[in-house]
């Protein structure tokens, strides 16, 4: 058998005798190949945070071509696929869709709207920042419950 080096010896000596952290156990494999504590709320809420961020990104390349001739704006979709998901209990078997809008052009072919792009922008960043509260929200949970403080 091999031996590791002192190195490798007094790293998994020393983490013998560390408690674990909230991290250890999120990032542990499960025995389905699975994050040991990775349940269905926290894989919707990172399916929710993935979506969210590609509208995020989607919006903003929409506002950065505002005035581009022939522009169309760029719509992003994961909500009907993710409640989809849920519904036949695999949550991270959700795709994000991304398509371009159908909604009527202007003079010059762009359909890029100011105030709609805003409100839309607006929501998606309070929907993101409600996502995170509720990913903490659990995490704290979980911390809680795996140092056993009530």
């Amino acid at each position: 058998s091999c031996q590791g080096s002192a190195a490798t010896r007094t790293v998994s000596k020393a983490s013998r005798f560390r408690a674990p952290s909230v991290a250890d156990f999120v990032s542990f494999a499960g025995p389905y190949g699975g994050h040991a504590m990775n349940d269905q709320t926290i894989t919707v809420l990172r399916q929710s945070l993935a979506g969210l961020a590609q509208r995020q990104r989607a919006l903003t390349d929409n506002l950065a071509n505002l005035e581009t001739p022939y522009y169309l704006a760029k719509r992003v979709d994961f909500e009907s696929s993710l409640q989809q998901a849920i519904s036949s209990g695999d949550p991270s078997g959700s795709q994000i869709a991304q398509s371009r809008s159908t909604d009527a052009t202007g003079v010059n072919g762009n359909n890029v709207n100011l105030d709609d792009e805003t409100i839309l922008a607006t929501d998606t960043a309070l929907r993101y920042q409600l996502s995170v509260e509720a990913l903490n929200a659990k995490y704290r949970l979980l911390r809680t419950a795996i140092r056993g403080q009530g």
